[in-house]
Order: structure tokens, then sequence, then C-alpha cells
């Protein structure tokens, strides 16, 4: 992850000035239609999780998502879900 951060850092350090070259003032729309296009993403795909346990919110990405593959095929059960009331201090 802080590779791709740091590429992505320098495509918009080089790429910047051509795009204010020719977007002139409105060279920050780009950046601001991403912004918009990732709220859009959040609000409308991502479920909300406050207050779920672990387990419903499995339940919420698999409704939403399409399934998301067995726990089973990666050698985990309903027990990894659950958490035990001393781990609720962690989070």
């Amino acid at each position: 992850a802080c590779q791709v951060n740091w590429f992505c850092n320098f495509v918009v350090g080089v790429g910047f000035p051509y795009l204010q070259a020719s977007l002139g003032p409105w060279s920050f729309l780009p950046f601001g239609a991403v912004l918009v296009a990732c709220l859009v993403f959040v609000l409308t795909r991502m479920p909300e999780t406050l207050g779920l346990t672990p387990k419903e919110v499995v339940r919420d990405v698999r409704a939403m998502w399409g399934g998301m593959g067995d726990w089973q095929e990666l050698g985990m059960d309903d027990r990894d879900l659950e958490l035990a009331p001393d781990q609720f201090d962690k989070y």
C-alpha cells in the first residue's frame, strides 16, 4: 500500500503541471470527480457496521456483494468471527 501511495503521488506530481497548463483554473476538476465517485461508492456499496458484531458484518457483506466465498475454504469457522468480551476494548 505504501508503494502504491508513493507511486500515485509521483504520478500526480509529474502530471499536474501538464493538467494545469491544459485546464487552467479547472485543473482540480478531475480530482473532485474522483472524490465524488468515491463518495458515491461508499454511500451505495459499503454496509453500515456501527453496533454490529463481526458475524453480522460478514452476513451483510455477503448479502451485498454476493457470497464472498465460504469460511471453510479459508480454514475458518463461525467461532473465528466471534470476539471474546475482553477483546472489545481493543476496537
